[in-house]
């Protein structure tokens, strides 16, 4: 039986113990901690800014269980909006004539019409079909692919130096 599995995706990854011994376990968590806050802020480099929204919504997060330790970047939901179904699509882009959509009908004050000052007042806006085309940005998965041969590399030596110390 394997004392450990290890998953390697183009973006990720995952190196799962059956049970971690409590100096590796940490070992890693301090590794895991340092790569998953240089991710971090290589995405908010990476993140468009038209409003700030996204940027304060993405968070690390690092997790320690008894098998595995695990870091992750990831952009959270807002309580008023799915804001993370918007960052999907900035993520991986809209396909454009595939990927039309209905919006539904909505209400909206108005003060000016045609850039000429009206009172103000409120109109229904039916429901209408949109197309998005939103090119894809890759602002979450392209830094984490760049520094997969890093993480790597330092997951190794964190490993290598863990079981260096256990044999002293």
């Amino acid at each position: 039986m394997p004392l450990f599995s290890m998953q390697i995706k183009d973006t990720g990854l995952r190196l799962a113990f059956d049970k971690l011994p409590e100096a590796l376990r940490n070992r890693l968590a301090i590794t895991i901690r340092a790569l998953t806050d240089e991710l971090l802020a290589e995405v908010k480099a990476g993140e468009p800014r038209r409003t700030g929204r996204l940027l304060s919504m993405t968070r690390s997060f690092v997790d320690v269980k008894e098998g595995w330790v695990r870091g992750r970047v990831r952009v959270l939901r807002s309580e008023s909006a799915n804001s993370a179904a918007a960052a999907g699509a900035l993520e991986y882009g809209a396909p454009g004539r595939r990927g039309a959509f209905r919006v539904r009908s909505y209400r909206r004050r108005i003060s000016k019409v045609f850039g000429h000052p009206v009172q103000s007042q409120s109109v229904l806006v039916h429901s209408y079909t949109r197309k998005a085309k939103i090119r894809e940005m890759r602002f979450l998965r392209g830094p984490a692919a760049s520094m997969l041969p890093r993480a790597r590399a330092a997951l190794e030596a964190a490993v290598a130096e863990a079981i260096k110390d256990s044999m002293k």
